[in-house]
């Protein structure tokens, strides 16, 4: 009950500053000036409700806890128009709202969810991993800037990768043997996904990559054979594994790496 009411709390609190700014929109536009400072610095408004956004989204359950692409939508949205009216920048609406529109429609289409990997659990049901060292699937940060899986988990829960970057970049690594698939958007910046000392817990599993004028490194174990069906748009995909399993005497794993690269780069290696 309480986060039904933080929930509705927060979306109350968004009603009325969108109402406040409105009025006081109105007012400005029919020569009463006394919001001034507020309206002349209309894009820190913008700024303020992506990141109660993305602070309420990350203070939800677990279920939700993945970031939506909204609150750094209208976050940098915000701060363009703010570059823009300091003149720090050059910017032209008209020139902005269709590539931007098209840029938050295609992005939420093309955002894979953890379910998608689901798909390839009716070929191994015959094959399930018996490996017992199991990591729970949440991320933890370490002392040099990566995040890492917690501690042991001892109800056998699946680990998902979720990696959702913009504007930035980062390093991210899971040891946890009950990999189950994956999902990596880059925008505008890197990731570096370290699995070399994770398994997965069935044959086969699909991590889904997309890099938008950003990069994406993915580091696998030497026993995993790599299928890549990455669609590169003016971008580039690289797999340099090779597959060790006969040679190490271990059981072959295989993940299939899909997704697309636009004006970004994709590499697989070991």
């Amino acid at each position: 009950m309480k986060k039904h009411r933080g929930n509705a709390s927060m979306r109350t609190l968004l009603g009325l500053a969108l109402i406040v700014f409105a009025v006081l929109l109105f007012f400005k536009n029919i020569g009463i000036h006394f919001s001034g400072m507020l309206l002349g610095n209309w894009p820190i408004a913008l700024i303020v409700i992506g990141g109660v956004l993305l602070y309420s989204g990350k203070k939800g359950d677990d279920e939700n806890k993945q970031t939506e692409f909204l609150p750094y939508f209208l976050i940098g949205i915000g701060v363009l128009f703010l570059l823009s009216k300091y003149s720090i920048i050059s910017l032209s609406i008209g020139a902005l709202i269709g590539p931007l529109v098209l840029l938050f429609i295609g992005v939420n289409i093309l955002r894979p969810h953890k379910k998608r990997s689901q798909k390839y659990q009716s070929e191994t049901k015959d094959e399930q991993a018996t490996d017992a060292d199991v990591l729970d699937g949440e991320w933890e940060p370490m002392d040099d800037g990566s995040i890492k899986s917690a501690a042991p988990a001892s109800n056998g829960e699946d680990t998902q990768i979720d990696v959702f970057t913009i504007l930035g970049g980062g390093n991210f690594s899971t040891r946890s043997k009950a990999l189950s698939g994956g999902n990596v958007i880059a925008l505008l910046g890197g990731v570096d996904i370290d699995i070399r000392e994770a398994d997965a817990n069935q044959p086969t599993i699909e991590i889904e990559v997309l890099a938008v004028m950003g990069g994406v490194e993915i580091k696998v174990p030497p026993h995993w054979d790599v299928v890549v069906k990455v669609l590169p748009l003016l971008g580039g995909v690289s797999n340099k594994t090779t597959c060790l399993a006969e040679k190490l005497s271990i059981p072959k794993k295989r993940v299939v790496v899909t997704g697309v690269a636009f004006m970004g780069g994709v590499e697989i290696r070991n």
